[in-house]
C-alpha cells in the first residue's frame, strides 16, 4: 500500500505546512491531516526525496492507525453505518 500525502497549506510566519495524507484505494482522505514545523535554514538545503521521509516519519504512526482503521473498514467491520446512511430513518419515541 502506498502513502499518499499533500501539502494544503504553507503558513511562513509561523513556519509550517498543513499536510492532508491518504492511502492508495481510499475513497475519501478528507479528515488526516497533520501540521508540520519547518526551519527555514533547514528547508533551503534538503531534497525532495529528504522532505518525503521527513513527512512519513513525521505521520507514521497515524498512518499506521489509518491504515488498520481502513482494513477494518474493507473487511465490513463499519458495515452498519453504511447500511444505516444509505436512507433517512425515523425512531418513535415515547
Amino acid at each position: 500500500m502506498k502513502f499518499n500525502y499533500k501539502i494544503t497549506n504553507i503558513d511562513y510566519s509561523d513556519s509550517t505546512v498543513t499536510i492532508r495524507y491518504w492511502c492508495e484505494g481510499m475513497t475519501s482522505y478528507n479528515g488526516f491531516t497533520k501540521v508540520l514545523d519547518f526551519d527555514i535554514k533547514t528547508i533551503e538545503n534538503i531534497t525532495e526525496e529528504e522532505f518525503d521521509k521527513r513527512v512519513y516519519t513525521y505521520v507514521k504512526d497515524e498512518f499506521s492507525i489509518l491504515l488498520s482503521k481502513y482494513e477494518d473498514y474493507k473487511n465490513g467491520k463499519y458495515n452498519i453505518l453504511e447500511k444505516i446512511a444509505r436512507s433517512a430513518r425515523s425512531i418513535d419515541v415515547v
